[in-house]
């Protein structure tokens, strides 16, 4: 048999991952996506509050955005594998707290700004 890509084995542990925090938190595979997004378009939110014209036009850009969605899903992954690796997931805290520190956490703006912006989305936008 045919040793695993690095690829792959991400893969294959992003979906143990899955599978641990719906487990945990006791979610279907529905609920576990509702909350991937729900907490995705919040981190844009913060990025960008809605309560102004020129902010709401890049909010819209990158919640209708696919390689936005792609790079958030490697950032939950990533951020998911850090917590199950160091068994910190419950430690002592709710996954609400859990997900404040993903959403205000210096290197989930960092790798917007450098991994997202600049690498994956190429700077270009539609506004």
């Amino acid at each position: 048999m045919k040793p695993l890509t690095l690829t792959q084995k991400t893969k294959v542990r992003f979906a143990s991952n899955q599978q641990f925090i719906q487990q945990e938190l006791n979610l279907t595979e529905l609920e576990h996506n509702e909350l991937l997004l729900e907490i995705g378009c919040r981190f844009l939110e913060n990025e960008f509050p809605r309560n102004n014209s020129l902010s709401e036009k890049w909010y819209l850009e990158y919640a209708y955005s696919n390689s936005f969605w792609k790079w958030w899903k490697l950032e939950w992954n990533n951020w998911l594998s850090l917590l199950i690796e160091k068994q910190s997931f419950y430690n002592g805290a709710t996954i609400e707290k859990a997900m404040e520190i993903l959403l205000h956490r210096s290197g989930t703006k960092e790798s917007f700004n450098k991994q997202y912006i600049k690498t994956l989305h190429n700077g270009n936008t539609r506004i």
